[in-house]
């Protein structure tokens, strides 16, 4: 099995690998529009790229939510931490 390793106690553990793409592949598109465009694509996994210290503000991570809710995919909690 692809992602599988046998222990020494003969239990399986399983592993998951999930691709992304990041908004920095799409630069020097800002962040917000290239998240817009990955949701877009159907990319169910993304990495925010923050490029300045105001994009760390709430207001602004609030408007990269919001567009991620709009498109059913799941928000990177980090960036609320």
């Amino acid at each position: 099995m692809y992602g599988a390793a046998t222990t020494s106690l003969s239990k399986e553990v399983i592993c998951t690998l999930r691709a992304g793409v990041s908004t920095a592949c799409l630069y020097p598109r800002v962040v917000e529009e290239a998240l817009y465009d990955l949701a877009l694509a159907g990319v169910g996994h993304v990495e925010i790229f923050i490029n300045t210290h105001a994009e760390l503000r709430t207001a602004f991570i609030d408007t990269l939510a919001k567009l991620m809710r709009r498109f059913d995919a799941p928000f990177p909690a980090y960036l609320y931490e």
